[in-house]
């Protein structure tokens, strides 16, 4: 027959051995998310990024945790405020600022401490863009006006200054008795694009100077060069 225990107790039965109870061991915190909001340009000024890490404390009671943040990534200068271990209470953000002229990636680290060790550990990667290039207008590089008879052509070459855009090249008389200009399309492939036009002299007009400009433009753009003044003087 088994022995009553103490009143509103367990009956134990003779000769059983209740073993102790051994509280659970505390465990390190765990990391659930790590992530950042905003831009980086590598045009070595300060750009502003918001950092927000979530983590858990899985012990019961849970403790206080502490965050802390740093990059080792080289040629980065990281300013977040308060960047060593602070307590506070998940998830937690920070405002950084991060100033680099490299487009290499950016390693932020964090580290959450909840009093047991080691430390939950996590980073992030932050990619920065690279700095815009202002387009600029085309380079001609040659123009010329040759007398031909009672026929002038007119030629030009040019290229966009990123060596790469295809462009288009026109002409415009700037001078001289009225002509009309028959332009001939643009040929050739970027870099070095080249165009034509003819006119014919009109009569009775020995010993005049005509002027015209070639005009390229980037139509990606929509910048234009004038290649300065080309001169045709009959004879």
């Amino acid at each position: 027959m088994a022995r009553g225990g103490p009143a509103g107790g367990v009956l134990v039965p003779p000769g059983t051995v209740v073993p102790p109870v051994v509280p659970g061991q505390p465990v390190p915190a765990v990391i659930d998310a790590f992530t950042s909001l905003g831009a980086v340009v590598a045009d070595g000024l300060p750009h502003t990024v918001t950092i927000t890490v979530t983590a858990t404390n899985p012990n019961d009671p849970a403790t206080l945790m502490s965050y802390a943040f740093s990059t080792l990534s080289k040629g980065v200068f990281f300013s977040c405020g308060i960047c060593t271990a602070s307590a506070g209470f998940s998830p937690v953000s920070i405002t950084a600022t991060i100033t680099t002229k490299s487009t290499a990636p950016i390693i932020i680290d964090t580290a959450v401490a909840n009093g047991v060790l080691p430390d939950a550990v996590a980073t992030l990667t932050i990619v920065p863009e690279a700095v815009a290039v202002a387009p600029k207008p085309p380079i001609v590089t040659k123009q010329a006006g040759v007398l031909a008879g009672a026929t002038v052509t007119l030629s030009a070459i040019a290229k966009a200054n990123n060596n790469t855009s295809p462009i288009t090249i026109s002409f415009l008389q700037t001078g001289g008795p009225a002509v009309e200009l028959l332009l001939n399309p643009t040929t050739g492939l970027a870099p070095n694009q080249s165009a034509t036009a003819t006119f014919v002299v009109p009569v009775n007009t020995a010993g005049q100077t005509f002027t015209f400009v070639a005009v390229a433009t980037d139509p990606a753009s929509g910048l234009t060069t004038n290649s300065g003044t080309i001169t045709v003087k009959t004879q």
